[in-house]
């Protein structure tokens, strides 16, 4: 990859943290069963027509850890010019509620459906 699609694809990245973090949730699924050990995922469509997942708190054993981690783990990989690595992951407010959008993620029906990835 050139320094061109490198800094093309961090400037994305930044938007989509963006828009997790300041736009409006419109609808909000009853709990998924998607893959992971984060229990009751659910599907999330913003404002903005995004879709994503949100790990609400409470979802695993010492989750206020975890989302620590997983929200680190994002900065780590923004700071290094390697948003490629992790998906987008931003803790909404004080609490520990994550949302995480990136490519590749499941698309997930109304009915807690898997169908494909974006």
């Amino acid at each position: 990859m050139d320094e061109d699609e490198e800094l093309r694809r961090a400037a994305e990245a930044s938007e989509l943290e963006a828009k997790l973090r300041g736009d409006v949730i419109v609808e909000v699924s009853p709990a998924q069963s998607l893959p992971g050990a984060h229990a009751g995922k659910r599907r999330v469509v913003l404002e903005s027509g995004l879709i994503c997942i949100a790990k609400p708190d409470g979802g695993c054993p010492d989750w206020p850890h975890a989302a620590a981690c997983e929200a680190a783990a994002w900065i780590v990989a923004r700071s290094l010019r390697l948003p490629c690595l992790v998906p987008v992951t931003v803790r909404l407010g004080r609490s520990h509620t994550m949302l995480i959008a990136g490519r590749g993620f499941p698309k997930v029906s109304n009915d807690g459906r898997q169908s494909s990835t974006t």
